[in-house]
């Protein structure tokens, strides 16, 4: 669960003049809208925005007093009407969100859908796997769709806050891992998917505020006549070092606790122990 946290400040002088805004909607995510424009002085400005004829949400405020200003909005529902002004004009003006494209679902929310706030980042399991952005209306925000790319269930807002990382797995259930796998760190909006390798991961992850992605791998060893494929915790730095910090079997003994036949692998088995007796 994500929430994303918009800071509202007091308006710059009235005698900063504004230089009309320029609107632009992504190209892959037509929700994702980037606003800029030019002032007389140089400010720290912010945008005031929202649905209908409301200004309930506010951008983050520039770190730094500029002449020319940038700000990119996201978690903006599709083919809905946006209200904004810049904290340096009272004009008010007007922007139209794009479509949801097709290969994505509309999701129903049951139950009070003005009862929470906030957002939360989440895959879309199904034919074509897609990390998204919904708001508390269930209504999909923000999305990714990758061609050719089997994305894994799991994805997180980014510790810098620009976009998403989602991992990118081939062969995963057959629990033995798989050679092509790793992780997916995709912005907002525009610039380039980084794709970052991480053989034999299993499905979860995190990623720390340096950067530093945590992350289960499969294991093995042989035992008892056979290949035992357990789970091992790794840390991949920003620089592609590795370190293990875990590994299952420190920690279990597969002559106490005996593999059964299960393509999820040892300490992954689904069926047949529960997680009491592992």
């Amino acid at each position: 669960y994500v929430s994303l946290v918009f800071v509202a400040c007091e308006t710059s002088p009235a005698d900063v003049r504004t230089v009309a805004v320029d609107i632009s909607l992504d190209a892959e995510v037509p929700t994702v809208v980037t606003l800029t424009w030019a002032t007389q002085d140089e400010v720290a400005s912010h945008v005031e925005f929202g649905e209908g004829t409301e200004f309930e949400r506010t951008s983050a405020t520039e770190a730094v007093a500029t002449r020319q200003h940038s700000r990119t909005l996201i978690g903006l529902a599709a083919d809905t009407e946006y209200v904004f002004r810049v904290s340096d004009s009272d004009v008010t003006e007007s922007f139209t969100t794009g479509s949801l494209p097709p290969e994505l679902p509309v999701l129903t929310v049951t139950g009070d859908e003005d009862a929470g706030e906030g957002w939360i980042v989440t895959t879309l399991l199904g034919a074509g796997n897609a990390p998204v952005l919904l708001d508390h209306k269930g209504r999909i925000t923000w999305w990714h769709l990758a061609e050719g790319s089997d994305l894994g269930p799991t994805t997180v807002v980014a510790a810098d806050g620009r976009g998403v990382v989602t991992n990118r797995q081939v062969g995963f259930f057959q629990g033995q891992g798989a050679a092509d796998t790793g992780f997916l760190r995709i912005p907002w909006a525009g610039g380039a998917v980084e794709d970052i390798a991480f053989p034999d991961q299993t499905h979860d992850f995190l990623e720390r505020e340096d950067g530093t992605i945590a992350a289960l791998r499969f294991t093995t060893r042989f035992f008892g006549g056979q290949n035992v494929v357990a789970d091992e915790l790794v840390e991949l730095a920003p620089d592609g070092t590795e370190r293990v910090v875990w590994n299952a079997f420190d920690t279990f003994d597969p002559a106490v606790i005996k593999p059964i036949p299960s393509d999820a692998g040892w300490t992954n088995q689904r069926y047949g122990q529960s997680s009491t007796e592992l």
